[in-house]
């Protein structure tokens, strides 16, 4: 077998050095990733004295298989990472409404809700004619993208089975702990664009018209009581999202 030259027989080794210390910077803080930092700590040291001397590295009985079974962890290590963090992106919400529809609120969580329906770049949320739906999705809590922090498109079905893709925005989201539920929404609106509401705590003023309540812990369809309502209006922490993807709360109990 014809040799490499010495300059490029190192290579495999710097490479292997480098996802050493790649993993080790990933994994500083205490996580599942800290095995690969570990592991990095061990790859270095080997890859470095591959790359200083390769041969008599090479002729090593023990320490090349180390250092491959090593670096071929830290290898399938670094490729999770990054499918994880790929899949890990807010999805596009497809935002389909019957004609007339002009705002639209996704309320999540509702355990007798619409079933999900979802691919790894999308989720599809079929409004019904009274705006509200209610899913079995929890809200989507993927990383924001820069610029586009609720990414969405909007579609009007029409009976003839046609799709007319048209204007539409993220307008408001909101999260209410309290009575055992947790309570979450996105609100959309179609057409143009409307400002977020800021800094309030009266959105769940309308959540008689939410079609859901909480019963025995659980977020589920239904009207509320006087009693369900109160508890759900008055209790817990509850927190609004600004278009930025900021978040604010509030907390403690509503006496008005």
């Amino acid at each position: 077998m014809t040799r490499w030259p010495r300059a490029v027989s190192r290579v495999p080794y710097l490479g292997m050095a480098f996802l050493g210390l790649l993993s080790i910077y990933i994994g500083l803080w205490p996580s599942i990733l800290t095995v690969g930092a570990l592991v990095g700590v061990i790859v270095v040291p080997l890859a470095v004295a591959g790359a200083v001397a390769p041969t008599w590295f090479s002729a090593n009985r023990f320490l090349p298989p180390a250092l491959n079974i090593g670096a071929g962890f830290l290898a399938v290590q670094c490729l999770l990472v990054v499918v994880w963090v790929a899949y890990s992106w807010h999805r596009t919400a497809i935002v389909s409404v019957p004609p007339g529809v002009g705002v639209v609120r996704v309320v999540y969580g509702v355990v007798d809700g619409e079933p999900r329906d979802w691919d790894w770049f999308n989720r599809y949320y079929r409004i019904p004619a009274d705006g509200v739906l209610q899913t079995r999705f929890s809200r989507d809590r993927g990383f924001y993208r820069e610029g586009e922090p609720h990414p969405a498109v909007f579609v009007v079905r029409h009976e003839d089975g046609r799709e007319e893709v048209v204007t539409g925005a993220w307008q408001a989201s909101g999260t209410r702990e309290g009575s055992g539920c947790r309570l979450e929404f996105d609100e959309f609106v179609i057409g143009a664009k409307r400002p977020a509401p800021v800094g309030t705590s009266h959105w769940m003023d309308s959540l008689p018209s939410w079609g859901v309540t909480c019963r025995e812990e659980k977020v589920v369809r239904g009207v509320p009581t006087a009693v369900e309502l109160e508890a759900m209006q008055t209790a817990g922490k509850e927190c609004w999202e600004t278009p930025d993807g900021g978040i604010s709360c509030w907390g403690g109990h509503r006496t008005d």
